[in-house]
C-alpha cells in the first residue's frame, strides 16, 4: 500500500512537473513600426524629395533626406539607355547610409551598424544599386533581402528597403519603401 501511494504521489509530481509552462529564454522582439511610403509623383519626371524625420515629402529646400528621382542608364547593350531609379543623399546634410544583403529586414537592426557613408561628388551610397533590372521582363524589382541604413541630418537612425517601382495601374516610376524609424 506504502508504495502504490508513493508512486501514485510520483506520478502527480511528474504531471505538475511536465504540464508547467518553461519560461522563455529569448522572448519574442516587440513588433517594429513598418511604414510604407509611396512616391505621388512619377520620378522619372519630377523628383520626391523625402524626409524621415517627419515621414513626408517636402519641398524646403534642404530639408530632405533622401532624392527619389532617376539617371539615364544602359541595362541591356541592345537597347538605349533607360531612365533608371536613382537615391540620392543630402549631402547638406550631412545624410550618411549604408548597402547591406543578405539580411531579412526584419532581423536587421540599423540602430547598431557601422560604416555609414556620404554620397561624394560622383559616386552614390545607393544610387542607382536600389532595384534590379529583369531582362527577361524588361521591368524593375526589389533585389532579395537588400537593405539600407540611413542616417538623417538630425542624427535619427531608420532602416528601409524598396518595396516596388510601378504603381496600381503598373506605371513605372513609382518608387515604393517600407521604413522603420529608431
Amino acid at each position: 500500500m506504502k508504495h502504490r501511494m508513493m508512486l501514485v504521489a510520483l506520478l502527480a509530481l511528474s504531471f505538475v512537473l511536465v504540464s508547467c509552462k518553461k519560461e522563455e529564454s529569448n522572448p519574442i522582439a516587440p513588433q517594429e513600426n513598418v511604414v510604407r511610403f509611396t512616391t505621388t509623383e512619377n520620378v522619372k519626371t519630377l523628383p520626391t524629395y523625402f524626409s524621415f524625420d517627419t515621414g513626408a515629402v517636402t519641398d524646403s529646400v534642404g530639408a530632405w533626406d533622401v532624392k527619389l528621382t532617376f539617371t539615364y542608364m544602359n541595362v541591356d547593350p541592345s537597347m538605349p539607355a533607360i531612365k533608371y531609379p536613382f537615391i540620392g543623399l543630402n549631402r547638406t546634410r550631412n545624410v550618411l547610409a549604408k548597402m547591406i544583403d543578405s539580411t531579412e529586414f526584419g532581423a536587421l537592426d540599423g540602430r547598431t551598424m557601422a560604416g555609414l557613408l556620404a554620397d561624394g561628388d560622383t559616386t552614390a551610397v545607393i544610387g542607382v544599386n536600389c532595384l534590379n533590372y529583369e531582362s527577361g521582363t524588361h521591368r524593375l524589382t526589389p533585389y532579395a533581402n537588400r537593405n539600407f541604413v540611413l542616417q538623417t541630418g538630425s542624427s535619427t537612425r531608420v532602416k528601409f528597403k524598396m518595396v516596388g517601382y510601378y504603381n496600381e495601374a503598373g506605371t513605372s516610376g513609382y518608387m515604393t519603401i517600407d521604413y522603420v524609424k529608431y
